[in-house]
């Protein structure tokens, strides 16, 4: 339980496989102790269904803010199993704050969902919830964007150009042969076209009241790690969680790929996961 000694006694831990964050470092250690093997940042068994010996670090980008006395740190991860394989769908990222003593504050995970990936049926109910709202045009002005703040990084400004539903916008943040991934589908898009022809196919399906907001992000010149939610005029939506990971050109700034995983929707598999191998044991 190595997590939980570097925890400090309010630590707020966050795993989207479970419907509640669990507060406080006595309440983590019964999580772990309850759910072990039942989620990928839970402790691993090989009676789970995750069977995995390791988790294996793909990626990871870190910073520190003077102000706050934090650092915060975005990891890519997957998990292998006892003989060094890559566990299949196991794709995961988590956004950690860290004390200035190098304690756990803070940390929220989210894992890719499992094949099949479910693809376009998550912008089909949201085309269906659009309907309802009575929102049929979808189009907002790109005038919320100003181009001449320097100081915003081509993520951000991404964030921005995607709410103000100014694809050409959005896209022109990333390079000609950028590769994005979102876990939602099984292939990635492989360059600024396929990318603009998704998130316009995406456009048309998210109600123009619906934004999102960047929570906190971690960013250098090379890399940067983003947490971000969901908002329905302003107000915060339920499991509309996420993070992402990016990689930036030096150079330009621009991002050259990035790796997205939002949230799944109920029902959260983490309670079900334990549910046997409890029975098992």
């Amino acid at each position: 339980m190595l997590t939980c000694v570097v925890c400090p006694d309010d630590v707020n831990f966050v795993d989207t496989s479970y419907y509640n964050p669990i507060a406080g470092k006595e309440q983590l250690l019964k999580h772990f102790y309850l759910h072990a093997g039942s989620s990928a940042l839970s402790t691993f068994s090989k009676t789970t269904s995750f069977s995995a010996a390791a988790i294996v670090v793909d990626d990871i980008v870190s910073v520190s803010d003077k102000l706050s006395e934090l650092s915060k740190v975005c990891v890519m991860y997957h998990l292998a199993d006892d003989e060094g394989k890559d566990v299949v769908d196991s794709t995961a990222i988590t956004f950690y704050t860290i004390t200035s003593d190098g304690k756990i504050k803070s940390a929220f995970d989210v894992t890719e969902p499992k094949s099949p990936k479910p693809g376009d049926s998550g912008l089909k109910l949201l085309k269906t919830v659009s309907n309802l709202i009575g929102d049929e045009s979808i189009v907002m002005k790109s005038d919320n964007i100003n181009e001449s703040d320097q100081s915003l990084s081509a993520v951000e400004k991404y964030f921005e150009a995607w709410n103000a539903r100014d694809m050409k916008r959005a896209v022109s943040q990333f390079t000609e042969d950028c590769s994005v991934r979102d876990l939602q589908y099984d292939d990635s898009f492989a360059d600024r076209d396929e990318l603009e022809k998704h998130l316009l196919r995406c456009k048309d399906c998210l109600p123009s009241s619906f934004n999102f907001v960047i929570d906190d992000i971690a960013i250098t010149s090379q890399k940067a790690g983003v947490l971000w939610h969901v908002e329905n005029n302003g107000d915060p939506l339920a499991f509309t969680r996420g993070c992402s990971f990016y990689t930036l050109n030096e150079r330009s700034g621009l991002i050259e790929s990035g790796f997205e995983i939002p949230e799944k929707a109920p029902p959260k598999m983490g309670y079900l996961n334990t549910l046997p191998s409890k029975f098992e044991q």
